[in-house]
């Protein structure tokens, strides 16, 4: 019985913790975190313009205090940088604000052969720095946006360490690109 009694009370001390961590009072949380804008996801994607039968063009948003890192094609166009300090003293390309890019992305659909499609445009592809607060954009083929297509891109945030932490992944649905009803 003082065992039940003593383990109650254990548990019951920690919820005001666990309350707190929740509603955003954790040492990550969005209120002095990571995060520019607190309202925003770290990494996001919103459709920068659509081009009739050409296709559309969306942007990559970084608002992390720190840089993330991208793929790029290197047959791509050569895209706008500025040198960068990385936080362990590297200077890198930091790609410039809203500079267009050949970002490597992901689409998929159960409507597409040979479901997921991934479009690659060469197999070389080249490491590139977005600093804080920063964006780039990307064209697609309006396909890729159309009906139950997702795409996402792959990225790492600057605090990792690159070759061993998995890469994450920012998505973008069809509906949010405009697609849906």
């Amino acid at each position: 019985m003082k065992a039940k009694l003593l383990a109650s009370l254990l548990l019951l001390s920690q919820i005001p913790s666990i309350a707190a961590h929740q509603a955003g009072g954790g040492p990550a949380s969005r209120r002095g975190g990571v995060y520019l804008d607190p309202t925003k996801p770290t990494v996001y994607l919103t459709v920068d313009r659509v081009e009739t039968g050409e296709g559309s063009w969306l942007r990559l948003h970084n608002n992390t205090k720190q840089a993330i890192g991208i793929r790029i094609h290197a047959d791509g166009p050569e895209p706008a940088t500025t040198p960068f300090a990385l936080a362990d003293g590297r200077v890198v390309a930091g790609l410039a604000d809203g500079a267009e890019v050949a970002l490597d992305y992901l689409v998929e659909s159960p409507l597409f052969e040979g479901y997921p499609l991934r479009e690659r445009r060469s197999c070389t592809k080249a490491a590139a720095w977005i600093p804080p607060g920063l964006t780039v954009v990307f064209k697609l083929d309006r396909a890729h946006l159309a009906k139950l297509c997702r795409v996402s891109v792959g990225f790492n945030y600057e605090w990792e360490n690159i070759p061993v932490e998995p890469e994450h992944r920012v998505l973008l649905t069809w509906r949010e690109g405009g697609g849906g009803s």
